[in-house]
C-alpha cells in the first residue's frame, strides 16, 4: 500500500453520539430517508471537483450488505452527481464488515477491490467518497488500484472521520 499521505476531507466527527446514532439508523438499520440530511453536504463539495474537470468515484459495498441493506450508503448521499463505479468489491465467502474489525484487522486487511474502469485513466484527477474514514485503508486500497491504471491526484472526502 502506499505510504505518501491520502489528502481526506471529513465534515464530521464520527466518535461525536449523535454522528453515531445517525450511522446507526441510516446503514446498519436502513433508514434510507436519512441521506437526505447529509446530501447537499456531499454534492455541494463533490461538485466544486467535477467544475475542476476530476472524476467522483465511490467506494462501493459489497454485494451482501447491498442485498441485505437495499441501498448503498454512499451512493445515496450524492444523487446528481455523475459516479464512476470503478471499484467492486472482490467476492469474499468469510468477509468479516469493517465496523466490525480492531483497528489493527483493518490495517492488515488484504486488497479488497477489484478495477472495472478504463485501462488508462490519463492522468485524470479522483475524488473518493466514503462515509467514514477510520484507519483510512479501504480509501488507502482504493487509490492504489487507481494509480495502477494512471490517474492523476487522488483526494477524498468522508462524511465522517
Amino acid at each position: 500500500m502506499q505510504t505518501e499521505l491520502l489528502y481526506n476531507k471529513a465534515f464530521y466527527v464520527y466518535a461525536e453520539p449523535n454522528m453515531r446514532a445517525y450511522f446507526e439508523a441510516y446503514k446498519f438499520q436502513g433508514d434510507y430517508r436519512l441521506r437526505q440530511i447529509f446530501v447537499k453536504t456531499l454534492q455541494d463539495h463533490c461538485k466544486k471537483y467535477l467544475h475542476r474537470g476530476w472524476l467522483v468515484v465511490v467506494i462501493p459495498v459489497d454485494e451482501q450488505t447491498l442485498a441485505t441493506r437495499g441501498f448503498d450508503q454512499v451512493v445515496g448521499f450524492l444523487p446528481d452527481i455523475p459516479k464512476k463505479m470503478y471499484l467492486y468489491h472482490l467476492k469474499k465467502f468469510d468477509r468479516c464488515p469493517q465496523s466490525h474489525k480492531s483497528r489493527q484487522e483493518r490495517l492488515a486487511t488484504p486488497q479488497p477491490f477489484g478495477y472495472c474502469g478504463p485501462a488508462d485513466l490519463e492522468r485524470k484527477n479522483i475524488l473518493l467518497v466514503d462515509d467514514i474514514y477510520t484507519t483510512g485503508s479501504t480509501l488507502y486500497h482504493a487509490r492504489e488500484l487507481l494509480l495502477a491504471h494512471n490517474c492523476g491526484c487522488v483526494r477524498s472526502v468522508t462524511l465522517a472521520r
